[in-house]
């Protein structure tokens, strides 16, 4: 089959918006490396409490797989995580946990 004069292949990855939408992906925001750094301070039992909150928040069938993976991925991030089936939230942070209900 002939090429019409003047084609040029080009590749999708190199066109600018495409580029800019992978930087903008890549690049963390303010609000992003604030709270990974918050969260690189806190205490290994602060730590080990949210991913246990999460992990038994799953065994427990209040929140779904994909949540779980959230809340393990993105534990600097996670305060609380959608309930299955209702319209509600789980709070999986333990600070956010004290302030709620108090202390121990």
């Amino acid at each position: 089959m002939a090429r019409a004069s003047g084609y040029h292949a080009v590749s999708w990855l190199s066109t600018e918006p495409v580029r800019k939408l992978i930087h903008k992906q890549m690049s963390l925001s303010k609000q992003e490396r604030r709270q990974r750094k918050r969260w690189s301070k806190r205490p290994w039992q602060f730590k080990l409490d949210h991913r246990m909150n999460v992990l038994a928040a799953w065994v427990q069938g209040w929140i779904s797989t994909k949540s779980l993976a959230q809340g393990l991925r993105y534990p600097h991030a996670i305060v609380a995580l959608p309930i299955v089936g209702e319209a509600g939230m789980l709070l999986v942070c333990p600070e956010a946990l004290e302030i709620m209900f108090g202390g121990d």
